[in-house]
């Protein structure tokens, strides 16, 4: 009975060290995966960070079920949000994706911001009165883009952006011409000196809105646009925080530059319009090479 009492130890003996094992195995994958995930190692389409040289940049993807080896890319960035945790990027990126052939959506958190979901992208969020579209903001944004055009060798690149969102997606159109094909503005405050001043008189409460900044207006860098963008500028009539006239100036102002732009009214509708149905359906009609009527 000894060599089977002896034989059996050896047997739980050997089984605890496979388990030690495996759970040591399995706890470095883990940290192996998460490695990849932020220094930029993204293999799949599972990618929830970018990682950039001013941090690392939260975003949610979603991939459609007919997907080819060049997809369409369109990046939804949200805006200020001064009062809450942005995620209607996510809900704009998964309406694209799943209503769109070989279209992957990608809501991206911007840098400073924190989700819903706890989520948090590395970097100062700022006061929310105009002072976080600052360069190096800007370029972690454009880096995240670059990334994943890398990863998904799309056909088509397309950047959204609301409110201050549209302010950086437009600076993004401006300071790296080649990155998108196509750019939606949508309640954009293009104009930033003069919207802030305008927001200084509407909430005179909030001293902030006449300080200093380094933030880059759209206005100022337009004629960088590269010719063959399509600039799409989307305003609600009703919008008292980004009122129309800075998205009509500056529609007039790339007309002037001989851009490739397009506005587009949405009557009787204020500033939260990201979800609004012709958004939606102005980015169809770009992924469908579709002219849009202004």
């Amino acid at each position: 009975m000894l060599p089977i009492i002896l034989r059996s130890g050896l047997i739980k003996h050997f089984k605890w060290k496979a388990l030690l094992f495996a759970a040591m195995l399995s706890c470095a994958l883990i940290l192996v995966s998460s490695f990849a995930a932020f220094t930029g190692g993204l293999k799949n389409d599972n990618i929830h960070w970018v990682s950039t040289k001013s941090g690392h940049i939260h975003i949610k993807t979603f991939k459609n079920d007919s997907i080819s080896g060049s997809p369409n890319l369109v990046f939804v960035l949200h805006g200020d949000a001064p009062k809450s945790k942005p995620f209607s990027q996510y809900i704009l990126a998964e309406e694209i994706a799943s209503h769109n052939k070989n279209t992957i959506g990608i809501g991206i958190l911007r840098p400073g911001y924190t989700d819903p979901d706890s989520n948090t992208s590395d970097g100062i969020r700022g006061l929310s009165v105009g002072d976080n579209y600052t360069e190096d903001r800007i370029k972690a944004i454009a880096e995240v883009i670059q990334q994943l055009k890398d990863i998904y060798k799309p056909c088509k690149t397309i950047l959204v952006g609301h409110s201050g969102g549209a302010t950086i997606a437009a600076d993004i159109s401006a300071l790296y011409p080649e990155l998108v094909n196509s750019v939606v503005l949508i309640s954009c405050p293009c104009y930033l000196t003069d919207w802030r001043a305008y927001m200084q008189k509407r909430d005179s409460s909030s001293p902030q809105w006449s300080a200093g900044t380094s933030s880059i207006s759209p206005d100022q860098v337009a004629n960088k646009i590269n010719d063959s963008t399509q600039v799409v500028i989307i305003s609600g009539t009703q919008d008292s925080i980004a009122p129309m006239k800075y998205s009509s100036d500056y529609y007039k102002l790339l007309q002037s530059e001989h851009k490739n732009a397009r506005l587009i009214k949405i009557p009787n509708q204020g500033h939260q319009i990201l979800l609004h149905g012709i958004v939606a359906s102005a980015i169809e009609s770009l992924l469908k090479n579709k002219l849009l009527s202004q």
